[in-house]
């Protein structure tokens, strides 16, 4: 997620007792209670790491004209009222979720950095080390102070997620042909 990933928390009542009192004039969705329990372990179920992913996954949450891509990262639990069967009929879940955003995403929008800081790039399936310096120093040559400053002893060892740093450039001459 980049270090700068916004966060969206809140709390969310589950209760029971009352969906079967919606109405579609309500703007609630009207038909047969979904019981507490089920919801309540359906939102928690969004902290498992996917298989495939490797992670929890991703969800959209949409509230009116916000739209915020994200993955659940906490959940607290609040049981406040309970069935006589002892299913739990009413609860406050605190959560909290990240921002997701996938990688072709955040090399779209990179991280706000000052051309004369040292920068981070990810290594993708489409570049190299050798592009990367073209493109942040308009020299191909580059490549050498990047691995220097990644710790690379072979930029054929880099692969796709491989991140490496660019550092600034103190000299204009630095990639000049020697003579």
């Amino acid at each position: 997620v980049n270090g700068d990933a916004a966060t969206l928390s809140m709390d969310l009542f589950v209760d029971d007792y009352t969906d079967g009192l919606s109405t579609p004039d309500s703007g609630i969705l009207a038909g047969p209670p979904m019981p507490a329990f089920v919801r309540i372990e359906a939102i928690v179920a969004l902290l498992d790491i996917d298989r495939q992913l490797h992670a929890p996954p991703p969800v959209r949450f949409l509230w009116g004209s916000l739209r915020f891509d994200a993955v659940l990262e906490k959940v607290g639990r609040k049981i406040t009222m309970f069935h006589s069967t002892g299913i739990p009929a009413r609860a406050t879940l605190s959560v909290t979720f990240r921002e997701y955003r996938p990688l072709s995403k955040q090399l779209d929008r990179p991280r706000r950095e000052s051309s004369d800081k040292t920068k981070r790039r990810p290594i993708t399936a489409s570049e190299n080390i050798w592009t990367i310096a073209d493109r942040e120093y308009g020299d191909v040559r580059g490549w050498r102070q990047i691995a220097a400053a990644s710790g690379v002893d072979d930029p054929r060892d880099l692969v796709p997620g491989d991140w490496v740093k660019v550092p600034a450039v103190e000299d204009e001459d630095a990639f000049a042909a020697p003579r």
